[in-house]
C-alpha cells in the first residue's frame, strides 16, 4: 500500500492496516489506526496532532524516563530561575535525601504508598537545622495539604516542629 501524506503527520499501510506517523520534539511517534480503513487512519492523525499541540503527546520513551533524571531537570530549572541560596538548598536536600530513595524509580511507580514509605524513612532520621525536612513539604503540594508552608515569607520552618527527632503530625 503506498504511503500518503497530507498535513503534518503521515498515514501509510502496513499490510491491510493503517498506521500513522506525528513528530513530536523531533522524533517520530507512531500508531496503529488498527483498522484497514484509510479513513480511521486520517482521523487517528488528526487526533494525535491535536494532542501534540495540547502536549499531551511527547517525543522519545515516556516509560524510560526515571526519576533520578526529573531531580536532575529540577535541579537544572532552579539553578535558573530562583535565587542562588535557594538553589544550593535544592541541590543539597536533593542529593542527601530525594536521590537516594527515588534516583532509580520510574515516575509511573511514584505512588502514595511510595510517598509514605519514604516519609516514614525520612522522618526517622535526626532533624537538623530547621527541624521539619524541607522536600516532604514539596511532596505536600499535590495534594494541597502543605498549603499553609508557602504562605510564609521563608521557607524554613520552626523547630517546635520537629519534637524529639520525630516531625510531629501538626506539621502537616
Amino acid at each position: 500500500m503506498p504511503q500518503s501524506r497530507d498535513g503534518s503527520g503521515s498515514v501509510y499501510g502496513r499490510g491491510n492496516v493503517w498506521w500513522v506517523k506525528v513528530y513530536v520534539d523531533g522524533k517520530p511517534h507512531r500508531e496503529s489506526s488498527k483498522s484497514t480503513k484509510y479513513g480511521d487512519a486520517k482521523r487517528l492523525r488528526d487526533k494525535l496532532l491535536g494532542q501534540k499541540l495540547r502536549g499531551q503527546i511527547s517525543g522519545g520513551r515516556p516509560d524510560r524516563v526515571t526519576m533520578g533524571e526529573l531531580l536532575d531537570d529540577f535541579l537544572e530549572y532552579a539553578k535558573g530561575n530562583v535565587r542562588a541560596s535557594t538553589e544550593y538548598i535544592y541541590r543539597k536536600v536533593t542529593e542527601r535525601n530525594l536521590r537516594p530513595f527515588f534516583d532509580t524509580l520510574k515516575p509511573q511507580k511514584v505512588t502514595t504508598e511510595t510517598l509514605h514509605e519514604y516519609r516514614r524513612g525520612r522522618i526517622r532520621r535526626p532533624c537538623r537545622g530547621h527541624g521539619q525536612p524541607r522536600e516532604l513539604a514539596w511532596f505536600a503540594l499535590p495534594s494541597g495539604r502543605g498549603k499553609n508552608v508557602h504562605r510564609r515569607r521563608s521557607s524554613s520552618f520552626h523547630t517546635s516542629q520537629c519534637r524529639g527527632r520525630r516531625m510531629s503530625k501538626q506539621a502537616f
